[in-house]
């Protein structure tokens, strides 16, 4: 039998409502899903939803945090090859990057009126092109930004127009070492 030696502050009692099997699944993954739709965005059950970089792990754990929240979930992939993947995944429409405008998708999904969050799980340049997929009063929620690109820019006018929130999770303060 192995052991493992933790700090104090790395370990939480399970929560009563699940079984042991389903605490054991659970890792920073599905943490950073949960902080980024519920703790930051406020998902709301009817609610519309675009996850970028729905194919990666967090992405994925947050199409079935928002399915199980009752919300239309939007997904985006890069290449044709990943629709199983994100299909396979609960998403109500899949967005190929490398053939369709972000943009031009979102509105044709939501009849015009936008998403009412997005999950950006890839940053960088997607962060802009994320933001103007949002509708009125619309939450985006970025946890990641590429070494490269880890600056962008957008229209403050048009930002504060449309109300939008934006709002930042960082998996790593789940470090405990």
């Amino acid at each position: 039998m192995r052991s493992a030696i933790l700090p104090v502050a790395a370990i939480q009692p399970k929560p009563k409502n699940i079984s042991m099997i389903q605490a054991a699944t659970i890792g920073v993954r599905y943490i950073t899903a949960w902080l980024s739709l519920i703790e930051a965005a406020n998902l709301q059950p009817g609610e519309t939803i675009l996850v970028v970089g729905a194919t990666g792990g967090v992405g994925k754990a947050a199409i079935q945090i928002a399915k199980w929240k009752g919300a239309k979930v939007l997904g985006t992939v890069r290449r044709e090859s990943d629709y199983p993947i994100v299909e396979t995944s609960g998403v109500d429409i899949v967005i190929n990057l490398a053939t369709e405008n972000l943009n031009s998708a979102v509105l044709a999904a939501t009849g015009g009126k936008g998403v009412d969050v997005v999950l950006d799980t890839v940053g960088g340049s997607m962060l802009e092109n994320s933001m103007w997929t949002l509708g009125h009063r619309g939450r985006l929620v970025a946890i990641s930004a590429p070494p490269k690109e880890a600056k962008v820019s957008f229209d403050l006018r048009d930002f504060y127009h449309w109300e939008l929130r934006l709002f930042g999770v960082d998996s790593q303060t789940f470090n405990v070492t």
